[in-house]
């Protein structure tokens, strides 16, 4: 049986591991022996993703979490940066040099974590050295963020050279139909090897349960990450709820795992309050079951996540199969003080381009008279999408296409590393 190694490390959010996740499934049902790579953090961030029967070999030591940012990005106490980057890269190795993998998959490098490459690079040179055969991918997510300092200059060539020199393709985990590499990468026509568009990592969404339209919930999410902003968000919900005409519906709230406990206890007794005199807030932990109680919901309220094609995916779903409406705002995470393109805000408008839903900005939510009036115009504007003859689809469940492209290569005619493909959307 053929070999797959995934390497992916995750800093702030879930989305790495459930990207990771996805592969590894869709590899092994195209008959691969999948490895994951990853440090213990990250596992934990991800364990509760399917990973089928991928093997984990000894994780990678860990950075820990900055409380400022929430970013894993602090050496464990006694140890100095280099040192944590060393101990990673040399346990790579032994992990490549062990498994012998037929392909390798990165997830996010070269595009992402360029303070990993004292890791990665030595690691992906000793694969083409040792193991000439073995094919190397780039699994990155559907929008990059480059600051507009850096578009053109030595940090976007940095990835453009990497990739040219050591990948055999890239696959973009979206439907190009929405997003393609250039929308935020403006050198990929540099890139000399095929960019593969398979579409979104995420589920189909679950059939829609027949239930009243006042049982229908109301999902609020932050995201699998969680910084010092992310519960503005639930207060601003919970400030807004009576305003908006979705006050009779319950409401669910999905809290990041890593929020302190602290701040999850202070937005249950927000909500209990509010419970007692306006209706039904329900908080807790996320969970796979955001998936389910997502497909049956009446509204999304939501940070612009990898979750978000799914959101989509419902909305479509719905209206494709009962002309039944489902109202989504996305309130993306902001940095005012970051120039260039912000991932999460790029996405939240390119959505709401195609009327798919309204974006809610930081100062929008700042005002419950604001935010609930942005809700409830979007309810009408859904109400009025189902009246469309039909909804444009969105790709998701995409992991396996993915993995069949793959593995195709794997077994086509070897192509030359310095083969020029022209970055072919795929």
């Amino acid at each position: 049986m053929k070999k797959a190694a995934i390497i992916v490390e995750t800093m702030l959010g879930v989305g790495h591991m459930r990207r990771a996740a996805a592969m590894a499934r869709g590899l092994q049902a195209n008959d691969l022996e999948v490895h994951i790579i990853t440090s213990e953090n990250s596992y934990r961030k991800g364990q509760s993703f399917d990973y089928g029967k991928a093997i984990f070999p000894e994780f990678l030591p860990s950075f820990e979490r900055n409380p400022d940012t929430g970013t894993a990005n602090l050496p464990p106490l006694g140890f100095s940066r280099d040192e944590i980057h060393a101990k990673r890269r040399d346990n790579m190795i032994s992990h490549l040099r062990q498994i012998r993998p037929d392909t390798v998959i990165t997830e996010s490098w070269p595009f992402g974590r360029g303070r990993y490459d004292s890791e990665f690079t030595p690691a992906i040179e000793l694969v083409k050295n040792e193991f000439p055969q073995t094919q190397i991918f780039c699994l990155i997510r559907e929008v990059l963020c480059f600051m507009e300092s850096r578009i053109g200059t030595n940090a976007e060539m940095r990835v453009v050279d990497l990739i040219n020199r050591y990948f055999d393709g890239v696959i973009s985990t979206s439907d190009q139909r929405y997003f393609v590499l250039g929308d935020t990468f403006p050198c990929s026509h540099l890139i000399r090897k095929p960019i593969f568009y398979p579409g979104f990592f995420v589920n189909k969404a679950a059939p829609r349960s027949e239930i009243l339209e006042t049982e229908r919930e109301v999902i609020v999410s932050s995201g699998g990450g969680y910084t010092v902003n992310s519960c503005d968000l639930f207060e601003a919900a919970i400030k807004t709820k009576t305003k908006t005409e979705f006050n009779n519906n319950p409401w669910r709230f999905f809290v990041s795992n890593d929020c302190p406990d602290v701040e999850f206890a202070r937005l249950q007794q927000m909500a209990e309050v509010h419970r007692t005199e306006h209706g039904s807030i329900t908080v807790q932990r996320f969970s796979t079951a955001f998936q389910n109680h997502m497909a049956n919901a009446a509204a999304i309220i939501s940070e612009v996540g990898q979750t978000m094609a799914e959101a989509i995916d419902v909305k479509t779903t719905a209206c494709n199969r009962a002309k039944d409406p489902v109202t989504i705002v996305a309130v993306p995470r902001y940095n005012p003080n970051e120039s260039g393109v912000q991932e999460q805000v790029f996405k939240a408008q390119a959505y709401q381009s195609k009327g798919l839903l309204s974006v809610a900005m930081p100062v929008d939510i700042a005002s419950p008279e604001v935010f609930a009036a942005l809700i409830n115009a979007e309810k009408a504007r859904s109400i009025a999408y189902t009246q469309n003859a039909e909804a444009a689809d969105i790709k998701v469940d995409a992991a396996n296409i993915a993995a069949d492209w793959i593995k195709n290569r794997m077994e086509g005619p070897r192509r030359h590393r310095n083969l020029v493909s022209t970055g072919m959307r795929l």
